[in-house]
């Protein structure tokens, strides 16, 4: 794998998210995405990354009515490093049709995606490094759904809280 493949099938891949499913034979399979910009998100492996992916899009697509990414600009920070610059457009959807205005709003996002390559040239890190204005409470309540959905389990204390001495009861 070289990072000319790599850039290659993001560039063709990121605009069509929404419609087609990413080629992730450019991922190694340990594959981490990162996101410390909304809700510190980490997600490892290729099937935890394609889950993460698929909920995302969902989740988009529900909230938004035709959802665009376009890539604006492609750089390469640092050997293994790409940056890739991007803007997210969608028309938010009208849950109650009689509050939609007559001139539909488009909500419109710039980001940045960086791309880390291990020694053998595949995708190691996807990291969300920033968006511009930052996401909405509703990337925030979409993230934590997902953070729910790919969490295995979720363990809880057994032992019994220590007794308040200076409670009434």
């Amino acid at each position: 794998m070289n990072c000319g493949k790599v850039v290659e099938t993001l560039r063709e891949d990121l605009p069509l998210v929404f419609s087609k499913e990413l080629d992730y034979s450019i991922y190694a399979k340990n594959v981490t995405f990162y996101e410390d910009v909304l809700s510190n998100i980490r997600v490892q492996g290729i099937p935890h990354y394609k889950k993460l992916i698929k909920y995302s899009c969902s989740g988009i697509k529900l909230y938004y009515k035709d959802p665009k990414l376009d890539v604006l600009k492609i750089t390469q920070r640092s050997p293994g490093v790409i940056v890739f610059r991007w803007t997210f457009s969608g028309t938010p959807r009208k849950l109650i049709p009689f509050l939609q205005s007559k001139k539909p709003t488009v909500d419109i996002y710039e980001g940045v995606f960086v791309y880390v390559l291990n020694e053998k040239g595949w995708v190691c890190e996807h990291i969300l490094e920033r968006t511009i204005p930052p996401l909405s409470s509703f990337f925030r309540n979409l993230t934590s759904l997902f953070h729910a959905q790919l969490t295995p389990s979720v363990k809880f204390s057994t032992k019994t809280p220590p007794k308040d001495t200076n409670s009434l009861t």
